[in-house]
């Protein structure tokens, strides 16, 4: 393997993205733990450290936009990397999101399995 075994927390409320992401990441060696929406993504952040939080943009109840900014209020995520997906890249400021909520990455839908497992990594080292 030869790469650090790191905790994801992703937040994807629908079931199939939510598997493959979940699965790409989990072939790349990480341990991760899946949410259905912002709500409890945020409840098992609390419980839990996670070294990066891949969450989608739109979900109902509480959206990524807010989760990230509970996230970000909170000291043991400050600097932790956040990978927002969205199916709506050209509908959000995405200057004024990694300015306001320190997002590292927005990727957008459809993306493959490849360019996210390279993304995550990238992502992870920089943060190391």
């Amino acid at each position: 393997m030869g790469r650090t075994q790191r905790r994801i927390l992703v937040a994807e409320d629908n079931p199939a993205l939510s598997k493959i992401v979940s699965f790409t990441l989990e072939r790349a060696g990480h341990l991760v733990t899946r949410a259905e929406n912002g709500q409890e993504a945020w409840r098992i952040a609390q419980a839990q450290q996670f070294a990066m939080v891949v969450t989608d943009f739109q979900m109902p109840g509480m959206s990524g936009r807010q989760l990230c900014e509970l996230l970000r209020d909170c000291d043991e995520y400050r600097h932790v990397p956040i990978v927002m997906l969205t199916a709506k890249r050209y509908e959000l400021d995405v200057d004024a999101l990694r300015q306001s909520l320190f997002i590292s990455h927005v990727l957008e839908k459809p993306f493959s399995p490849l360019q996210l497992a390279a993304l995550v990594e990238e992502q992870l080292a920089l943060s190391s």
